[in-house]
């Protein structure tokens, strides 16, 4: 009886690869998620030169654009910024420059994308109807959004663009040392309605032509003259705090920020902003009296800019007024 050979005895396991995702199958996933989530027929698309600042627009349905996936990868290889939006108006765009305010919106709003455009800089989608409001309309709904969670103004409109995620952010100053840009990231997406969609279009269509804070002293303002800096920052850190998911950390410039805009908006005196500021752990931890009150003039003129056609533009403390 012969014997067996041990080493062809039993077939070897199969060993298993790991998944390999090109980059065009990166990008046809984001794309596809992105659409699905804004559901819309058709799609503006707006490519714009890097170099050039020219703009080629194109309209498409949800399947051609899905289609012209490799032939935008070619543009933005060469050069161009890749953006858009559904031609709807219901679809909301929110442009941030704070993950804080992306948690703070997510916990109040229904948000149907979260887009990281560039390192730390974020866009938000959100659906607040079945129809579709009038351009007036959809202009002061995003700008009430944007005023309440620290959006950028200039981007509140109701024919803002994002940026399509799955490309590259082909801006000069975030080029890496190997001549490569970072993805524009899809953080969230989900095709949802906002339930508080109907409030906000109800507020807007009473008065659209006002700011989000009515004109006067909130009845806020009398709760804030009792209150210490010290006792408002930590009341404002905690409210944030509460916001949070679970594990994540606050960070604490954004988080002055966050609450030096909601004191603006509620037409908090500027002494008392500041004052706020100085007194939070950011500015206590710094080396003296001048660096803890030079940060607390930077954060404040960013809450500032933040706020910008909201509130009334005021000197800041601690900053000399430039003559040019």
């Amino acid at each position: 009886m012969g014997t067996t050979d041990s080493r062809i005895s039993a077939p070897r396991a199969a060993v298993r690869r790991p998944e390999t995702v090109t980059g065009l199958e990166h990008t046809l996933r984001a794309a596809h998620r992105w659409i699905a989530a804004l559901p819309a027929n058709p799609f503006d698309l707006r490519l714009v030169d890097a170099a050039r600042g020219t703009a080629m627009l194109r309209r498409f349905d949800p399947e051609q654009l899905q289609y012209a996936v490799p032939w935008m990868r070619r543009m933005t290889a060469a050069g161009s910024h890749i953006y858009a939006r559904p031609l709807a108006r219901r679809p909301i765009l929110i442009d941030e420059r704070c993950e804080d305010a992306i948690t703070c919106l997510r916990a109040e709003h229904a948000v149907a994308t979260v887009v990281e455009t560039s390192p730390h800089n974020f866009q938000a989608w959100v659906t607040i109807g079945l129809d579709d409001p009038d351009s007036a309309l959809a202009s002061a709904v995003a700008r009430r959004l944007a005023a309440a969670f620290g959006g950028d103004p200039g981007a509140a409109n109701h024919a803002q663009v994002g940026r399509l995620p799955g490309f590259t952010n082909r801006v000069w100053k975030y080029e890496r040392k190997n001549a490569t840009y970072p993805w524009v990231l899809l953080h969230h997406a989900r095709a949802c309605l906002d339930p508080n969609g109907g409030d906000l279009l109800r507020a807007d269509a009473v008065a659209p032509s006002l700011p989000s804070h009515a004109p006067g002293p909130p009845p806020f303002t009398r709760s804030l003259r009792a209150r210490t800096g010290a006792a408002e920052h930590a009341a404002s850190v905690a409210a944030l705090r509460a916001r949070l998911p679970s594990g994540a950390v606050l960070d604490r410039s954004r988080a002055d920020h966050a609450i030096a805009v909601r004191l603006l908006r509620r037409d908090a005196p500027m002494p008392f902003v500041a004052a706020v500021l100085r007194v939070g752990e950011k500015a206590v931890g710094l080396a003296d009296g001048q660096a803890s009150g030079d940060y607390a003039a930077r954060t404040l003129a960013a809450a500032l800019r933040s706020t910008m056609g909201l509130i009334t533009p005021r000197a800041v403390p601690g900053k000399e007024r430039s003559s040019g």
